[in-house]
């Protein structure tokens, strides 16, 4: 998996991308993306729907969540997580910080594209 990230105003963005080699296999990594971000986190789902990037390929398993959570620290971390696909590659939109930003997420999920 490759992840680029960077960090600003207290809140992390990143996006990362990984071959799946199998357009059947896509649903599995967007499972397991989506399961080890909330895990990371120990969280509890706050909002969940079907992820809607334009050019994505849709998949009943991409999916747009927010969560609340703690980090190994145990301070208070809010995430917005996106999973989704395109053929064979899955993609993760992650948005962290410690306090819940609609107008961060909402800028950021918002700009998400998947181009040919």
């Amino acid at each position: 998996m490759t992840m680029f990230a960077c960090t600003a105003q207290d809140l992390t963005f990143a996006v990362g991308t990984l071959d799946t080699g199998d357009p059947a296999r896509v649903g599995d990594a967007l499972v397991a993306l989506r399961s080890a971000a909330l895990a990371n986190v120990q969280g509890q789902v706050t909002y969940e729907a079907n992820a809607a990037v334009t050019g994505m390929t849709p998949h009943p398993a991409a999916r747009d969540v927010s969560f609340v959570g703690r980090l190994p620290n145990g301070k208070l971390v809010h995430e917005r997580v996106v999973v989704f696909s395109h053929g064979a590659r899955a993609y993760q939109a992650v948005l962290v910080g410690p306090e819940r930003d609609e107008d961060a997420a909402r800028t950021f999920i918002g700009a998400l594209r998947v181009l040919p």
